[in-house]
């Protein structure tokens, strides 16, 4: 039981971003395990947008959530790196998105979802399957919290916590 609550924070998480590597067959998985931020698009997306400056608070929460973590009893693995992007790993399938410390010291992540739009058929009235999706975000928010070398993300909405351990 207790393995089924922990894998449901990171399934949900991902249950959009599974079907829609297996509606493409897997040619998005590979993009994906390999997605990081382009260095163009981050330079201007930094020019654009100031960084806001962290509170003592959130710089002592993102330097100690910096790196790898195993969920506890689990295979899913979980990689906060120090540029504030997010690798989320379940299963065989991987997802990459921001993430940010809140100034009441939450994590935030961010993940992009896409959502099938349906297009409607040239004059029959019917929608095509093969339509562009459409993206959406899933904002996760989790409390966080550290015992020794143990990680507990916690969802005040369900009373769910899992536990992770940091790896290597």
């Amino acid at each position: 039981m207790e393995r089924e609550t922990m894998q449901q924070w990171v399934t949900a998480a991902l249950v959009t971003g599974a079907a829609l590597v297996a509606s493409q067959r897997g040619a998005l998985a590979g993009e994906m395990a390999t997605a990081s931020p382009p260095a163009v698009a981050t330079a201007q997306a930094t020019a654009a947008v100031p960084t806001p400056r962290l509170s003592a608070r959130q710089r002592k929460i993102r330097e100690a959530l910096v790196g790898r973590w195993k969920l506890e009893d689990g295979e899913d693995e979980l990689e906060f790196r120090p540029d504030g992007w997010f690798v989320g790993k379940s299963h065989s399938m991987e997802m990459t998105a921001k993430y940010e410390i809140s100034a009441d010291g939450k994590l935030i992540i961010d993940l992009g979802l896409p959502v099938p739009r349906k297009a409607q058929g040239a004059g029959t009235g019917q929608a095509e399957s093969n339509a562009t999706p459409t993206p959406r975000t899933l904002r996760v928010v989790r409390e966080v919290r550290f015992k020794g070398n143990k990680l507990v993300l916690h969802d005040r909405d369900s009373g769910q916590s899992f536990r992770y351990r940091r790896l290597p």
